[in-house]
């Protein structure tokens, strides 16, 4: 195969471009790994590599990188993935192609979290929003191949941005490759690799003792694979018609290239930041500085001395304020404790003013619940439009990548070289099994993918804000545009539907009724049910109107033991007994259906 320069991809080429590209964004990966660290809560201060730390110097590491960023992965999680194909003034038969290139995408984003699960791996969302927060870039392959049996499978996996390289051309992509570290077993089962001396002899440079590096190589129109120094199977064409692989950086700040800056490492090193953008330095003296306390604090425990003697060479064979012995001394000899060194009185102010750049960088101490005292609602807005600025870069970023790979599968699929897929999904009455055909996905229009994270207190201005809409005899919106922008159902045709549907069943008199009956007998509860039946056919008698036999119509109510009941004649001939005016008696129907 021959890229877009006319060059053959060779394994010696695939490494090669992947190398040049890992050391123009040397200063980007350094970041990320240190990020990374910071999450892990290492010690991060470099100022004893040369000089070493002091054997009495106690280390604190503030756990606020950790709880920071698992708050925010949190909220990018938890938040709802809309995908939807504007419908606009079209008619209901005419939204069909739209509503079925949804529900295609829902089917493919199901099938790559059962993949994820079955290989012990978070879900895509959880992937997705860890990388964005702590790597501050996202990327992965969003592909549609075809099982033996030639049915449509989807294959949507993250990549770590750490160990991502690609090159960008005219159209996009120009290729990507992910280089991950694979184990000889996974070698051996996925590419036939037989496990001797002979394949340790094809390792490449990085070969680990227990690990290969894999170059999972993706151009315009051909997956290679690379392991060692030759391809660990026949480079396959994908199919996609260009790279099927998503990436992405996150926040609104481009390439920038500063003034006499000629180095690509530099600019490179400047964009996709993580949630510790703004944090980095401040982590790092924080925790300097109240180490330093911890360690003033520790020294009071085992404090010096001075320990004065006629020849001034006696020493002690332990400090005797910390293991309470007693000293015999002699005439003349004095053991005097070492005033205890003490921090500046300034220290409070200095850790004072860290803490509140850490908050103004990262979340405020409210954000975890922590509420000294009543906060007013202005407070509570105020601190909640933090969190949205906080969080929402990421949302973004998240919607990007989600956006990429729907376009992706979408333009597969349209390509008609796939069969039908059944796509299932919903829960409850809204529950849903439909085909759908590659042609209705190609005849559908864009779909938009929106990201709405779900904060403190969402649920209920949304609601009310909906629920302003529909007020009054001149509602703002329509129903459709309220569900659509407002409360932002995936579906709004189908809860429209079904809140037409609860709006029949109630609307006449003798559709309530049949509607009470049938909930009734399905609860088993038939003296009820007999009441309700006979109550509907004295209704429709009153209105003029033949009563309902179980020739036609809805059914009369069934015993449990299945034997029907009908209206052709009074009460008790359809197995129900005649109740007296006074008392009316508590009664129940047999198995037999008679009471």
């Amino acid at each position: 195969m021959v890229t877009e320069e006319g060059a053959l991809w060779t394994p010696e080429k695939i490494i090669q471009a992947v190398h040049g590209q890992e050391m123009a964004s040397e200063d980007l990966r350094r970041r990320m790994e240190a990020d990374y660290g910071r999450y892990l809560l290492e010690w991060t201060d470099d100022r004893w590599e040369r000089g070493g730390k002091p054997e009495d110097y106690h280390t604190y590491i503030s756990n606020e990188p950790r709880t920071y960023a698992d708050r925010m992965v949190e909220l990018l999680v938890s938040s709802d993935m809309i995908a939807r194909v504007p419908y606009g003034d079209l008619k209901a038969p005419e939204r069909v192609n739209g509503e079925a290139k949804e529900r295609f995408f829902q089917w493919a984003l199901r099938q790559a979290d059962e993949s994820l699960l079955s290989q012990v791996l978070p879900t895509l969302k959880q992937q997705l929003s860890f990388y964005i927060m702590l790597r501050g870039w996202y990327a992965g392959r969003a592909i549609l191949y075809k099982k033996p049996d030639g049915s449509t499978c989807a294959d949507i996996t993250p990549f770590d941005p750490l160990h991502t390289f690609f090159a960008v051309g005219r159209h996009g992509l120009a290729w990507l490759c992910h280089r991950a570290i694979r184990t000889r077993e996974e070698l051996r089962d996925d590419y036939g690799i037989p496990l001797d001396d002979s394949f340790l002899r094809l390792g490449g440079d990085g070969e680990g003792e227990d690990g290969i590096p894999v170059y999972d190589f993706y151009d315009q129109t051909t997956n290679y694979v690379v392991v060692g120094k030759d391809f660990a199977k026949d480079p396959a064409p994908h199919g996609a018609g260009r790279v099927p692989c998503f990436t992405g950086l996150v926040g609104a700040r481009p390439f920038i290239q500063r003034k006499d800056e000629l180095s690509v490492k530099d600019i490179l090193g400047e964009v996709g930041e993580s949630v510790f953008s703004s944090n980095r330095n401040v982590y790092d003296a924080v925790n300097k500085t109240i180490s330093d306390r911890m360690t003033l604090v520790r020294r009071s425990l085992d404090p010096g001395y001075t320990f004065e003697s006629e020849t001034g060479t006696k020493t002690l064979d332990a400090n005797p304020f910390v293991e309470r012995s007693e000293v015999a001394l002699k005439k003349g000899e004095k053991l005097t404790p070492l005033q205890l060194q003490e921090m500046t009185r300034d220290t409070d102010l200095l850790l004072a003013h860290l803490t509140g750049e850490m908050q103004r960088g990262s979340l405020p101490h409210t954000a975890y619940g922590e509420l000294q005292f009543q906060l007013s609602g202005f407070a509570i807005n105020t601190l909640r439009q933090g969190l949205d600025l906080r969080i929402q870069s990421g949302v973004i970023a998240l919607q990007n990548s989600y956006k990429q790979i729907a376009r992706l599968l979408c333009e597969q699929y349209a390509s008609m070289a796939f069969m039908p897929v059944v796509a299932t999904g919903g829960v409850g009455r809204t529950f849903y099994q439909q085909t759908v055909e590659p042609q209705m996905v190609a005849a559908a229009g864009d779909m938009e993918v929106t990201v709405v994270p779900r904060l403190p207190k969402d649920d209920v201005s949304m609601y009310s804000m909906a629920q302003i809409a529909r007020e009054g005899k001149q509602p703002l919106l329509s129903h459709r545009t309220t569900l659509d922008s407002v409360i932002k159902l995936e579906d709004a045709d189908t809860e429209i539907k079904l809140i037409k549907e609860e709006m029949a069943e109630m609307a006449s008199p003798v559709a309530a009724l049949t509607t009470l009956m049938q909930a009734a007998v399905e609860r088993g509860r038939m003296d009820l049910a007999a009441i309700y039946f006979v109550e509907r056919q004295q209704m429709m008698m009153m209105m003029g109107q033949p009563p309902m036999s179980g020739q036609g119509g809805p059914q009369a109510p069934s015993a449990p033991g299945g034997l029907p009941t009908t209206a052709a004649g009074p009460p008790q001939m359809n197995g129900f007994p005649q109740a007296p005016p006074s008392p009316p008696p508590v009664f129940a129907v047999n198995q037999n259906g008679v009471g």
